[in-house]
């Protein structure tokens, strides 16, 4: 698998997670802070769904790459706040759960400059 296919499938799979993640993910833990441990528990089932459809090897880099990402995940979207709209506090709502999706799949397609936005995992294609 290259890495325009990787990167093909990682925002697939996030345009289908995104329902998954706002209608039953983020009730959960609405109103929380985020750390660490929400942020694992938001975005593994993701990774384990990418990791399903990726060879071995691949799976096991992504594996790496969401272990190295958790920790510094918040302030990856505070970062990179022109690619979402998450705002304010790092207590989770929609809009920081889309930004931890979009940053961890532009995270896991480094060296590819991928520029996932929070608004192109609304779109259809």
């Amino acid at each position: 698998m290259n890495l325009g296919e990787l990167a093909a499938l990682l925002v697939k799979q996030a345009k289908q997670y995104r329902k998954q993640l706002v209608t039953e993910e983020v009730p959960k833990f609405k109103g929380q802070s985020i750390t660490d441990e929400v942020v694992r528990r938001l975005l593994y089932p993701y990774l384990s769904m990418v990791q399903a459809a990726t060879p071995e090897d691949v799976a096991y880099m992504l594996g790496r790459r969401f272990t190295e990402f958790v920790p510094q995940a918040v302030e990856t979207v505070r970062l990179d706040s022109h690619m979402n709209v998450a705002r304010g506090a790092s207590v989770l709502d929609e809009n920081w759960a889309e930004a931890l999706l979009v940053s961890f799949v532009n995270e896991a397609c480094t060296p590819l400059d991928l520029a996932l936005y929070t608004r192109d995992l609304q779109t259809e294609n």
